[in-house]
């Protein structure tokens, strides 16, 4: 068989002539020759790399069938069994044929790379590799389409590129075997790594998620997601158990390092400058790599209009002339299938990495807030309260998020623009010049827009955390607000600063961005109408279907980035004061860490406070002086100097205000400090030897159980934890409790009295083992009777802690007999100390003598007048025996517990006590559920709004519509009559659609979602107020 007339078009320009010289339906066959070289020479390149790499790693086990599988050694026959059809292909050519050069190099080069690099490729994959290889995943299935299309051309057409007549059984053979390698090393079922592979991976924790990880062509089409999907469809429901592992990558830990390496550089002050330069230095990387997907798909987006106007081209050829091919439309709609495909791949790639730039954005800030928060100077506290902090991660945080995901519409935006100009400009001529002109007489009026914007959303941000913060004290002491029925004040006093300030700032915000919105609405069919009116008016070549259909398609892709540009001014105003709000957090002032020196506990000496003074708010002066007066400022302890040896237990006794919780937490570091005798110098550390337990005045207890509270992350050691629990008078309580110590106690133990509060925390204290204790009045909310034991059996010279140095504040008299030193605060300085019996003994410290004829001989006649409490003389609880016998520094330092996960303890717990189980319906969301919300925001309101979308997109068809038909006069007629006509009619829909979607956002936005939004509000805050107690202790009030 030798080809017709006229000749081939071969060589490099047969890529740009796909197409047959004749009518005929059929490939140039140079062209696809030229396609298999292009296609071959790419897989060389890739695939070396990647047998050059993976020839490098290990070869996990032989490969025997009994190691790799079956399957392995079956798609290893069907790439040898294809390879060997292909040198039979070659074989059948003829070096006399035409153009058997080019067919010559470009399968030979096929061949060879089949042979070289794809078999062996295969045959060490399983051994070196968890997942299939990407380069074999592209491989087969491109040459699969490309076998099939060759064969269809040699047995179809007249241009055949192999002109043997086996060659299509061949090509046929060679495609089904393609097809099915194809399938070997997609199928997760078919394609499986060695066992040795698996058994070596699952040992390492670092290699171990790569087992699960997913192929190219399964991140490329998300069907590693499908298993996910189909259960939780079957289910109805999904449930955090049923969701994968998050991957290393997108650990916040790893997040937060990278951000806070460059936040932390000791070379650069820290500023909001600073901070937006560590998010770009730690994001702007894969930041960088999102924006080139999302700048890729941008770009694609400008050849669909071209090939839509080749599409419309075609028809028209071919009604006129019938011997025009039909693979030439077929191959444009293709080509348009495809761009499309490719944008859609590109597109999620971009999401899926710009999500990733967001979350890890708002992740790191978090963690730094977070970590920010523990360090607050004693100033910068008083000047923040948690609803302040609760709103920087809740609000400020995903804002900078949000900013993050859509910064790149700003680069991106601008760009599409002018390739729309430009790409209008080549459809229309001059006449694209006259939208540019509305967009720059438009432009301008958004720098006033953005400003009120700016000034607004601050305004915002200060009533939200007003807001947030009566929130937080309404949920924080909701016990209180029903003792003394404070409900209804409490709850009118929320109301008004969500409805009367914050709602109404939020209306005038919405109104100016619904100004904003219609000046950007409106713009894209400026520009098409100044566009199309200039055309039709000055222009004299007729606006037809071939110029008003491409031309508006790349107006719909003009009105993208106009339309979204408000938005991304928004975010960046929303994330710019988000910025200033977070930086100023993490600018504010610390602790001092080097306040504190924590040393090895074998010194005898303990702790020593040396010559140092304290302050709530550190003095800001220009110079410190020698002989500054501290009573300047707001000082908290003057002059103090305190030193305890290894087991000496120190007692600081006072009137309330004198200090004595002050000193505590000043050994804890969080007030600061200066140097009593030298201000201008740096004072004296707190040195304290071995690890401190701290007890406040208001313990903190955690939603769990009384063991977990207790044990606090050490290992359970029953032994010192029975002991821990009789010395601290818990045993009563557990007796009492429904579930024992596994009782739940509920959100700041509110199922808690005080008294059972302040011994649970003395047990988490003891049970720690540390070396030394500071205890602040931890026997205030007990009785006397109950402290009287706790003396006895955890404080004094026999109790647990008789080898460890205690640091108490207390008013109790009681304990004061057993203090080896006591202190005497008097307006935050010491004015005496001595030891009990010193004091009894001389009257060289008449204060304290005073205090223990005042107070001491009440409390001890009112402890021997006052009856035991029932359960306690019942339970005639004595001090410990064995307590007593066993020595204190038998005790060794509690370890910390691994990491212990029971799948089953869920579904054995029989506790009656506990959170609540939240159940989540299952199937769609009612219909109920929805109709509830259209009735907060207003039944009439929702049908106007309906009824204003409808005739909205009625005018927008209505306008698209009549271009057609002004296109399709001026084809009949061929010029641009009746110009003033259509270019009237048009003007009209045009900007009754404009003034429509206005009038529909104005409507959902100020008015519907505003006031559905209030009533919503309400309702839930009224339910939260009259929930009973119970619910209120079994449901955590951060959900609330």
């Amino acid at each position: 068989m030798v080809y017709p007339r006229p000749p081939l078009t071969c060589g490099p320009s047969a890529l740009w002539h796909p197409l047959a010289p004749s009518s005929d339906n059929a490939f140039n066959p140079c062209f696809l020759t030229n396609i298999v070289f292009v296609f071959s020479a790419s897989m060389a390149a890739v695939g070396l790399i990647q047998l050059a790499t993976y020839r490098k790693k290990p070869l996990y086990g032989p490969l025997s069938p009994k190691n790799t599988g079956l399957a392995h050694y079956l798609r290893c026959f069907l790439v040898i069994l294809h390879n060997l059809m292909l040198v039979a292909l070659i074989a059948s050519l003829s070096i006399y044929e035409r153009y058997a050069d080019h067919k010559f190099i470009p399968f030979c080069t096929l061949t060879i790379v089949s042979f070289v690099i794809i078999a062996p490729l295969h045959f060490i994959e399983t051994a070196t590799s968890p997942v299939a290889l990407g380069v074999l995943l592209c491989f087969w299935p491109i040459l699969t389409i490309l076998e099939f299309a060759i064969l269809v051309q040699d047995y179809y057409t007249r241009w055949p590129v192999f002109l043997s007549p086996l060659a299509p059984l061949l090509e046929l053979c060679a495609a089904l075997a393609s097809c099915a390698i194809f399938v070997f090393e997609n199928s997760s079922r078919l394609w499986k790594p060695t066992h040795l592979l698996v058994l070596e991976y699952s040992k390492s924790e670092n290699l171990k998620p790569l087992l699960t990880k997913p192929n190219f062509i399964a991140k490329f089409t998300f069907t590693w997601m499908n298993t996910l999907i189909t259960n939780s469809y079957r289910n109805q429901t999904l449930v955090a158990d049923d969701l994968p592992p998050a991957p290393s990558h997108l650990a916040t830990e790893k997040f937060t390092k990278t951000l806070q390496k460059y936040w932390d550089d000791p070379n650069k002050k820290k500023s909001k400058r600073r901070l937006v330069i560590s998010l770009i230095r730690a994001f702007g990387p894969l930041a960088l790599v999102s924006f080139l997907y999302e700048a890729s798909d941008s770009l694609l987006s400008f050849v669909q209009p071209q090939l839509l106007r080749l599409l419309i081209i075609f028809i028209g050829d071919r009604l006129h002339d019938q011997n025009v091919p039909v693979l030439k439309g077929i191959l444009i709609s293709f080509s348009m299938f495809g761009v499309t495909i490719l944008q859609t791949a590109l597109n999620n790639q971009y999401v899926l990495r710009v999500l990733k730039v967001g979350l890890g954005c708002r992740s790191s800030l978090t963690s730094l807030i977070f970590q920010k928060s523990l360090k607050l100077s004693s100033h910068s506290r008083s000047q923040r309260s948690t609803g302040d902090i609760v709103n920087l991660i809740s609000i400020d945080a995903p804002r900078i998020q949000t900013c993050a995901q859509e910064i790149s519409t700003v680069i991106i935006a601008p760009t599409e623009l002018a390739l729309c100009i430009f790409s209008l400009y080549q459809i229309l001529g001059k006449a694209a010049f006259a939208g540019v002109a509305a967009i720059i007489i438009i432009m301008p009026i958004n720098t006033i827009i953005v400003r009120f914007l700016k000034r607004l959303n601050k305004v915002q941000m200060k009533l939200k955390d007003n807001r947030n913060r009566i929130t937080n004290e309404i949920l924080v002491s909701m016990k209180s607000i029903k003792l003394y029925a404070w409900e209804t004040p409490m709850l009118n006093r929320l109301l008004d600063a969500r409805n009367n300030k914050e709602l109404k700032n939020l209306r005038k915000i919405r109104g100016i961005n619904q100004v904003g919105n219609l000046i950007w609405v409106t713009l894209p069919f400026l520009v098409s109408f100044a566009t199309f009116s200039s055309f039709a008016y000055f222009l004299k070549t007729p606006l037809t279907s071939d110029i008003v259909f491409p031309a508006l398609a790349l107006l719909n892709i003009l009105s993208r980035p106009i339309l979204q540009l408000p938005f991304v001014i928004n975010y960046i105003t929303e994330a710019s004061v988000a910025l200033d709000r977070i930086a100023s957090f993490l600018l504010a002032s610390e602790t001092n860490s080097d306040l504190v020196q924590i040393k090895s506990s074998d010194d005898t000496e303990a702790l020593r406070l040396h010559n140092i003074s304290f302050f709530w708010d550190h003095p800001h002066v220009p110079e410190v002086t020698e002989d500054m007066d501290f009573t300047a400022f707001h000082c908290a302890l003057k002059n103090v100097n305190i030193v305890a040896n290894k087991g000496d237990f120190i007692c600081v006794v006072g009137k309330v205000g004198s200090g004595k919780s002050s000193l505590l937490s000043s050994i804890n570091g969080q007030l600061d400090a200066l140097d009593s005798k030298f201000p201008s110098s740096k004072p004296s550390p707190i040195q304290i030897h071995g690890t401190v337990a701290y007890c406040s005045q208001n313990p903190w207890i955690m939603n769990a159980s009384v063991r977990e509270n207790i044990t606090f992350g050490y290992k359970f050691e029953e032994d010192f934890y029975n002991r821990t629990i009789e010395a601290c008078q818990l045993l009563p309580d557990l007796k009492i409790l429904p579930d024992g110590d596994a009782t739940q106690v509920g959100e700041k133990g509110i199922s808690l009295s005080g008294g059972q509060k302040a011994r649970l925390a003395l047990a988490r204290a003891v049970y720690a083992r540390a070396d030394v204790y500071l205890l602040d009045d931890v026997l205030s909310a007990v009785d006397s009777h109950v402290g009287k034991n706790i003396i006895a059996n955890v404080l004094s010279k026999t109790g647990l802690l008789a080898s460890k140095t205690i640091v108490l504040a207390t008013n109790n008299i009681l304990v004061l007999e057993k203090a080896d030193k006591i202190y005497l605060f008097e307006k935050g300085a010491i004015v005496e100390e001595g030891s009990y019996w010193d004091i009894c003994a001389s009257k060289l410290h008449p204060k304290l003598n005073e205090l223990l004829d005042e107070s001491g001989q009440s409390q001890v006649r009112d402890a021997s007048k006052s009856p035991a409490p029932d359960y306690l003389s019942d339970l005639n609880i004595t001090p410990d025996p064995s307590i007593i016998t066993v020595p204190a520094e038998a005790f060794r330092r509690a370890s910390l517990a691994t990491f212990d996960w029971d799948p089953f303890r869920k579904n054995l717990s029989n506790n009656r006590t506990g959170p609540t189980v939240e159940v989540s319906a299952k199937g769609k969301v009612k219909w109920e559920v929805y109709l509830e919300y259209v009735r907060a925001c207003s039944i009439t309101g929702v049908i106007a709004w309906v009824i204003l979308n409808v005739i909205a997109t009625l005018a927008s068809i209505l306008n698209n519509y009549w271009l057609k038909k002004w296109a399709e006069k001026n084809a009949e007629i061929g010029d641009n009559s009746e110009a003033i006509r259509y270019i009237s009619v048009f003007a009209l829909l045009g900007f009754s659609t404009s003034v429509l979607n206005a009038l529909k956002g104005i409507l959902f936005w100020i008015f519907l979602g505003i006031r559905g939004g209030r009533i919503v509000h309400e309702r839930m805050a009224r339910r939260i107020m009259k929930a009973p107690m119970n619910f209120l202790k079994e449901l955590p009030w951060v959900e609330s």
